[in-house]
């Protein structure tokens, strides 16, 4: 038999597998080597897997990672490695629908879970801005600003007018530490209190500011720093 016959078998298994006890039953190295069957077409895709997950030590560093160093590390092709980061946008965007409009914002712990799961595929840093009505319900999720790995800012003028058209009547500020501590540096804090300065001049307060990583969050509420 072949090498092109004995690849194209055992896809055909892994395809019956699938269909039979459904993707969630696959280990990780086998969900990716079967995502890498569709831009692939020729070749044992099982080591590649293998090697990209040695390299990044998980599905999560691998699918976040820029695609040009996933193209190095696991020396595929340009399509391929633009393929991988294509399923982890679809991800993110399946993930975004987890802050509903309309939702009510019992508590800090409701905000973190779902901030996180708006956040936990970004690798830099995101600053956003919830705004909330006089019930406690989210309007919207509104990005701000996107910075670096390391740090983000927020423009003073853009804070107040995307609070204002949203009609806020209160907001929760929120950013991520990819990968880091979620505890607030002293300039997060900083950054903080001049942002509940600036919404008191147009009465809109400030509930909370939340950081958080791929599966922590940090409530400057439940800390007593608001």
């Amino acid at each position: 038999m072949s090498e092109e016959n004995l690849h194209s078998g055992h896809r055909q298994r892994m395809r019956e597998r699938i269909k039979k006890h459904g993707a969630q039953t696959l280990e990780d190295h086998e969900l990716l080597e079967v995502l890498l069957y569709y831009c692939i077409p020729r070749k044992n895709t099982n080591p590649i897997a293998h090697k990209l997950l040695k390299e990044y030590g998980s599905m999560h560093e691998l699918l976040t990672a820029d695609y040009t160093d996933i193209m190095e590390k696991g020396e595929i092709s340009e399509n391929a490695a633009i393929f991988l980061s294509l399923a982890v946008e679809t991800a993110k965007r399946l993930n975004e629908v987890k802050l509903e409009k309309g939702e009510l914002i019992k508590s800090p712990s409701i905000a973190g879970k779902r901030c996180i799961e708006l956040l936990k595929f970004e690798k830099r840093e995101v600053f956003y801005l919830l705004a909330i009505d006089p019930k406690g319900r989210l309007i919207n999720a509104c990005e701000l600003n996107r910075g670096s790995v390391t740090g983000v800012s927020i423009d003073s003028r853009k804070l107040i007018e995307t609070a204002v058209k949203q009609n806020a009547d209160r907001v929760i500020l929120l950013h991520n530490h990819p990968g880091g501590n979620v505890k607030p540096s002293p300039a997060d804090i900083l950054l903080t209190n001049e942002a509940i300065k600036l919404l008191k001049t147009v009465k809109i307060s400030v509930m909370d500011h939340i950081i958080v990583n791929e599966s922590e969050y940090y409530s400057f509420k439940d800390n007593e720093l608001i």
